[in-house]
């Protein structure tokens, strides 16, 4: 997460970026892209993102195979090291720290990596989650809502 060094990023953000690493693995992929993200995210349990997402009765599993059913497997059957992020990857980390100035948080939590993922509304995320009924505006206004 270089160039991202001023922001505290929670653990379970933290826990959900890894486990985007092992979906882009599993996937045989050599970069880590809103998908993997959005995969990753979708498993989350009890997090601040997983509230918004059971509050707009959206249904993660539903979602993750719509996403799986977009994200065909790669060619990369080598580990390798770091997986670079992709620029629409990068730009949903920003977005999510954005988020985190606009709601005066003093850290970036899951919620805000889901306002990230689709507020970069030409990402295959952005996409899978607003056909799954999650759009910006209604992610934004539930993640409001809970934070208080």
């Amino acid at each position: 997460m270089e160039g991202f060094q001023r922001y505290t990023f929670s653990d379970a953000i933290r826990s959900v970026l890894k486990q985007a690493v092992r979906e882009a693995a599993t996937l045989q992929h050599d970069y880590l892209g809103t998908g993997h993200i959005l995969l990753a995210l979708l498993r989350e349990e009890g997090g601040p993102a997983a509230r918004v997402l059971t509050a707009l009765k959206i249904d993660r599993d539903s979602a993750r195979a719509r996403a799986l059913e977009t994200l065909r497997p790669g060619s990369q059957t080598e580990p390798m090291g770091e997986r670079p992020y992709s620029p629409r990857a990068r730009r949903v980390l920003e977005s999510a720290m954005a988020s985190a100035d606009e709601f005066m948080e003093s850290g970036v939590d899951t919620d805000h990596l889901l306002i990230g993922l689709v507020s970069v509304e030409e990402c295959l995320a952005a996409r899978t989650l607003a056909q799954a009924g999650a759009t910006a505006a209604a992610v934004r206004q539930e993640a409001r809502r809970l934070r208080g």
